[in-house]
């Protein structure tokens, strides 16, 4: 019954998207925090019925919940989930999520290729710069027919990104401090000025700092990021 109870608020708030201006959903299922996360780590679901044990079983919450946004929303409402690849000691492995990927095949439009941990999928300048590429460039070699692959962490160099999807490593990037840094990004790629971008310099100053401190993001190259309410009043 609370299985079926969360399919039905998370249906509900899909039900929303369209009237709020959003084509798509995002949903989170990595780094074993969040229930459909849990549900596939064998590490966490120690279940002993039909929902736990197998691969198999511990998929279909999240296979179900896909398949019925679909449903729902219909096949040109985009689905995408953040996952992580590999799950750490006693989760499942890269061949485990290969398998899951192929059931997923066409109930998740995009899978956001995540590490096994928040830190190592935000790295910083200290740590190898996008850790994800090497295993969404394993995924790809599924060639899923609907599913696309898409890595994080850390892009910010638009001839990296090129490389990468020209050689097939990936269908899309997905990155988000690099518009932080500066919201102007693509219009300076899209006229030809790369070396005028702002470039992020990777400190996760925007990622709030703990659970005891304000929730406040903010940015060492860009001072106007979080503050646009107050300059712009």
């Amino acid at each position: 019954e609370k299985i079926e109870t969360y399919i039905q608020l998370l249906l509900e708030q899909c039900a929303l998207c369209p009237e709020l201006g959003f084509d798509m959903i995002t949903i989170h299922a990595a780094y074993r925090d969040t229930f459909l996360a849990r549900f596939l780590s064998p590490a966490t679901n120690r279940r002993t019925d039909s929902w736990g044990g197998s691969l198999e079983n511990r998929a279909k919450v999240p296979l179900e919940i896909f398949r019925r946004i679909k449903e729902q929303m219909g096949q040109d409402f985009i689905t995408s989930a953040a996952m992580s690849a590999t799950d750490g000691p006693d989760g499942y492995t890269l061949e485990d999520f290969k398998e899951f990927c192929r059931m997923a095949d066409g109930l998740i439009d995009i899978i956001q290729v995540r590490m096994d941990n928040a830190d190592d999928s935000h790295p910083t300048g200290y740590l190898p710069p996008n850790p994800t590429l090497a295993l969404a460039a394993e995924l790809k070699t599924l060639d899923l027919k609907y599913t696309k692959i898409m890595p994080i962490g850390g892009f910010q160099d638009p001839y990296v990104m090129e490389d990468a999807i020209a050689a097939g490593k990936a269908d899309l990037i997905a990155a988000a401090r690099m518009w932080i840094a500066d919201p102007h990004w693509g219009e300076k790629l899209a006229e030809g000025r790369p070396e005028d971008i702002t470039p992020c310099i990777l400190c996760n100053r925007c990622h709030v700092q703990g659970n005891n401190v304000p929730f406040l993001s903010m940015c060492s190259v860009n001072p106007e990021f979080g503050i646009q309410h107050v300059l712009h009043t």
